[in-house]
């Protein structure tokens, strides 16, 4: 099974996708004003309210993409990243304020192209 969804945020829209069958797994976002782009998979927020309670990972441990082999942790993982993406307060308030200051920091790009 393979997934691509965006979830529109306030300033962000961001987008998950998976691949049941080989364990691919990225969140990315882009920036609707400036129009940049990145994958945010090891951002810090990302990592903690998202990967960590299904993995149980360290942050060092994240790459900009990731493969989970075990397909019921996969499939734990992308519903866990819908529900907490559906929640707009913290997606306003907590994970696109983490995205401005990882944007500040560099690395995202103009036009990238997600897929």
């Amino acid at each position: 099974m393979t997934l691509k969804q965006t979830f529109p945020g306030n300033c962000y829209d961001i987008t998950v996708e998976a691949d049941a069958t080989d364990g691919y797994f990225e969140i990315s976002a882009a920036h609707r004003k400036s129009g940049r782009e990145s994958a945010v998979t090891n951002v810090n927020a990302v990592i903690s309210e998202i990967l960590a309670p299904v993995l149980e990972i360290e942050d060092e441990d994240i790459e900009t993409s990731i493969f989970v082999a075990d397909s019921i942790k996969h499939k734990r993982l992308v519903e866990w990243t819908e529900q907490c993406l559906k929640d707009m307060h913290w997606v306003a308030n907590h994970l696109e304020k983490s995205f401005d200051e990882d944007m500040q920091l560099g690395g995202w790009k103009s036009g990238m192209t997600n897929g």
